[in-house]
Parts: C-alpha cells; structure tokens; sequence
C-alpha cells in the first residue's frame, strides 16, 4: 500500500497531544509521524484501537454502577451505596470517570477521515469506516446515556488543534441524530454476524443499538422536570426489530439461558449473542465480575468456589419477584457453605447474605484460581432476547398499538427458554399492566449483565419510583434530575463558558 496522506500527521499527533486525557499507551492510540499507518495492517490497527474505550475496563464499570441504580442489587457502602440511594453528585469520581473517554469521539474522526483519504479501495475503505462509526457510535451512545448531549468537534477544528476554540454540548435531539446517522451508515458496511469476527461489530449489533437508540428517544425529561413522550420512535424500533428477525442474521435463542454464562459452554449459545467480548487473564477483555459479587467467606457453592470482594449484594425482595420454576435465577446463589464448614442461606445470611442472594450470573470457572481469579466466560453485552422484547413494547406503545397476542407471544417466546407459563392476554388487562410485565420480564432476563435496565426504569419514568421502594421510602437525595450522571468539574473548566453542568448539580 502506499503512504496515505502526510498531511493528516500533525492533526492526529496534536489532538492526542493536546487531549486533556492521557490515552492508555498501547498501538496506535497515539498517533505520530514514526507509527502512522502506511498498510493495510497499519490501517486495521487504527482500527482496532477504536476498540479501547470499549473494553471491560470502561464498559464493566459503567454496567456496575448503573446496576447498582436499580432494584436488582444492594449497594451497601461508597459509590455503590450513593448509587442505589441516588445520593450522588458532582464530586462522585467514581460515575464522572467514563467522561474521560469523551475525547476518543474526536479520535475516531480523525481515524475516519484518514480513511477517506487513504489510497485503499473502496470497498475497505467503505469496511473500515463502518466499523469506525460503529465505534464511534457504541461509544456515544454509552456517554449519551450517562451525561446527556455530547460536544462533537467538526473535522475542521479537529484539523487545527492548536487553536484554542472551546465547543458546547450539543443538545439531545442533535447528539441523538449524530449517533443515529453512524448507524444507519455503520449498518450498510458492516457484514451479517455470520461473516463477522467474533467480539467485533456486525450488521446486527449495529442495529441493535440503533433500537436501543430508538427506545432511548421515547421520552425526554426537561430542566424543570417535565416528561415529554415521542412514541413515534416505536415505529423505528419496530422496523428494526423486524430487520434482525430475518433469516440472513441468523439469531436464535439459545436452548439454555445459564449457558450463555457458562465458561465452556457458550459457543454453543452464539446464535443468540449480538454482541460479546471474548476474555482473557491478561485483557484487554478481562472478566472480574465473580470476584466484585462473591461473598469474602465462600468455601464452596452451587456457582461455584471462589471467595471474592463482595462490593455488592443481590436484593432478596428483586429475588422473591422470580416465579418458582424460573431458571433465569440460578446463578443467584441464595446459600453456600462458607471457608469455616457452616451453611449460609437466608435463615443464617451472616455478612455474606444479608441482604440479598449472591448476584453471580456467570458460573465461576473451575481453574479461576489458575487464572489469577479472572473468568474466561466471555462478556455478554447484547443478545437476541432484547430484541424481541423491544419489538413487544413497540407493538404495545407506538402510536395506535394496542395489548395485543403478537406482543404476548414475544415475550412468552423468552420466558418459555426460562421453563415457565405462558401469559395470557387475560392477565395482562391494559397497558399498564403489559409495561409492569414487560420490565419485570426485562429485570429477570437481563440483572446483571450490561446495565441497561436502569435504561428501561428511565424510559418509563420509574427509576426513582424503583429506588424509594427498594430503599423503604429512606433515599433523601433522590431525585429525578440523577437519571444522568454529573459531568466532571474538569469538563466545565475546560469549556470555558460554553460547557454546564447538567441541571440539579452544581
């Protein structure tokens, strides 16, 4: 291949310079005019490097926190406990850390303008730069989720960074059109899961997102509080449910749901997964999740032996919501015998049970302990299951939607693979009802597992509702403005008038 353009070398190397984040210092995450891409192998790993902010590093601590502001699990001390009270603020690092990735935005388009202006063919170039804004995309959404609107630097200033030009967030609508175009343009790139590499972006996970995008911009909530409802993006999330159910996708529910996190066992439950992060000891994916659960005392258990940190427990009212036959609970490990011989279970919880049953979801390997404690299960972060749920809710509550037996029979398709009943269209008599269904079925298919119910309680305004009654009512700084996170006081400083902080904090 031959040199791609020169002239992209100092913007690159000076944005990263100048950033006020310091990147991990792996290839190419810096960019400069000794390690500029001048092949294919060079470009692919521009590419790749798009991938870091992504990594379990960032992406595990956003699902941890985000669960812990729900009813599926007990934070009982530090940001955990500030999390599941809704006591946090602009001071809490611990939530305003992710921001730091914000910068990566402006990275990804520089990568993609690069690409435009390389000497590749079309055809990588159109491949590349799919996964680049899908990238982009996953990233934006995952910010836009926490903070709200996002800054989005335009190429032109990325091209002179010297120059001291502070931006403003752009506003929700903007923020969520800009994610929305990088999909749309990401899905007509990327291949059919089946033709992508495991643990990279598809066709499908491009598109789930943009549903996840779609239900996202249901609702808005204003500075003082109003809830305003846009139930026209059901249309779209129900057009692109539709798309990933065609045969050319290849997704299927898996015939087990606790081998999906199941070390061993998992390959077989790929049809189902839209999107996993493969693990390893060393990283960049690595998988620590048993560790941040396990009770410090465990001896042996029904998820098995590992004594861990517990910096979190599980909730034994969210457990008591499970029907009885529900194999969806079964890695919420509700006694063990601890490191001393005695049995530990709800009649004797001790330290490790107090609160709730062991919130596990992933099996713990059999030669963890070999692994330095860390899993091999790969990471699960979107599956198929989410999308014939979203597809049941479109069909409930898009303009003119009605209870109706397509949606019933969606959601019993998912609870079926969980050994229970079906649901009749008697028990779920209005739509109030249908959504009480839709988000306990949400909460017991997916706690614990990327973090988006707190997504889900947001949509139908019931987040805070959740977190007073998870709390008996004793949540004093709990209020709707947290349903985003504070931005970090560094990013105020830093836009020099033109960046505030999200109303409620100061």
């Amino acid at each position: 291949m031959k040199r791609i353009f020169n002239k992209y070398i100092p913007a690159i190397f000076a944005v990263l310079l100048f950033s006020c984040v310091k990147l991990d210092p792996v290839s190419y995450s810096e960019y400069s005019p000794a390690n500029f891409p001048k092949t294919e192998d060079d470009l692919k790993a521009m590419v790749l490097s798009c991938y870091q902010p992504l990594s379990s590093y960032g992406i595990l601590d956003v699902q941890f926190w985000n669960e812990c502001m729900t009813n599926t699990v007990v934070g009982a001390y530090g940001t955990q406990q500030a999390c599941h009270t809704l006591a946090f603020d602009e001071t809490t690092g611990d939530l305003t850390n992710y921001y730091k990735f914000a910068s990566q935005i402006s990275r990804a388009t520089l990568v993609i303008d690069a690409i435009e202006n390389s000497v590749l063919s079309d055809a990588l170039k159109k491949r590349y730069i799919a996964e680049v804004r899908c990238s982009r995309a996953y990233l934006m959404y995952t910010l836009f989720d926490l903070f709200g609107g996002l800054i989005i630097a335009p190429i032109e200033i990325l091209k002179n960074p010297l120059q001291d030009q502070p931006l403003p967030r752009s506003s929700i609508e903007e923020t969520a059109a800009f994610i929305e175009a990088d999909l749309i343009a990401a899905a007509e790139g990327l291949p059919y899961p089946k033709n992508a590499e495991y643990g990279k972006f598809s066709k499908g996970f491009a598109n789930m997102l943009l549903i996840r995008l779609y239900l996202h911009e249901t609702i808005h909530f204003t500075a003082d509080g109003k809830v305003t409802r846009n139930p026209e993006n059901y249309h779209k999330v129900e057009t692109v449910a539709r798309e990933l159910m065609k045969p050319e996708y290849g997704y299927a529910l898996a015939p087990s749901y606790t081998d999906m996190f199941t070390v061993g066992k998992q390959a077989a439950c790929r049809n189902e997964f839209i999107l996993a992060f493969p693990s390893s000891i060393t990283g960049p994916n690595v998988h620590y999740w048993q560790l941040k659960v396990m009770p410090t005392n465990v001896g042996t258990s029904a998820g098995g032996d590992l004594a861990g940190w517990q910096t979190l427990a599980g909730d034994w009212k969210f457990f008591d919501t499970f029907e009885p036959a529900d194999s969806r609970k079964k890695y919420m490990i509700d006694e063990y015998i601890n490191l001393e011989g005695s049995k530990q279970d709800r009649s004797n919880p001790g330290d490790g049970l107090k609160f709730g049953p062991v919130p596990l979801k992933y099996y713990v390997d059999d030669n963890i302990i070999k692994q330095s404690s860390m899993s091999l299960a790969d990471r699960v972060i979107y599956r198929y299951a989410d999308v014939l749920l979203s597809l049941a809710e479109a069909l409930v509550f898009k303009p003119g939607g009605t209870v109706n037996q397509e949606a019933l029979d969606l959601i019993n398709e998912v609870r079926r693979r969980a050994n229970l009943p079906d649901k009749q269209l008697a028990d779920v008599p209005s739509k109030k009802a249908f959504e009480d269904l839709l988000l306990l079925e949400r909460a017991h298919e997916f706690w614990c597992e990327n973090g988006q119910y707190r997504a889900d309680l947001i949509r139908f305004d019931k987040l805070l509702e959740v977190i007073l009654e998870a709390n008996n009512g004793i949540a004093p700084r709990a209020s709707k403005y947290k349903y985003l996170y504070p931005l970090p006081n560094y990013a105020i400083v830093d836009g020099k008038g033109k960046v505030h902080q999200n109303p409620g904090y100061r």
